[in-house]
């Protein structure tokens, strides 16, 4: 690559969002049901204003992908409605941050 530099810059910084991730009371979790699926941030997460993403990326339909906001409730929790995701198998990519710290995650989910 070219830009080698700016790469691997990028890749140490997931590199340490994901250890900042790690080292939460909690995972991540993901929950689907009948309404989507609901993303599930730990406790300390609560109450506090979070920015990132959540990237469902399917890697075989790009067409597929979908990017949401991350706007969870009071309750630590985030609802990606079930209209809103295309059935399929999906690598889920959360980037965040609360305040000066980020934090990154990556789950497998095949959406129903």
């Amino acid at each position: 690559e070219s830009d080698y530099y700016a790469t691997e810059l990028r890749y140490q910084q997931e590199i340490d969002a994901s250890k900042n991730a790690q080292s939460l009371s909690t995972p991540v979790n993901l929950e689907q049901n009948e309404k989507g699926v609901i993303v599930h941030f730990p406790d300390e997460m609560k109450n506090k204003k979070l920015e990132g993403t959540i990237l469902f990326y399917c890697a075989y339909d790009r067409k597929s992908d979908r990017q949401f906001q991350i706007q969870p409730d009071s309750d630590g929790k985030q609802l990606i409605p079930a209209t809103e995701l295309p059935s399929g198998h999906f690598f889920v990519k959360i980037n965040w941050k609360d305040a000066d710290t980020k934090y990154y995650m990556e789950k497998q989910l095949s959406v129903l």
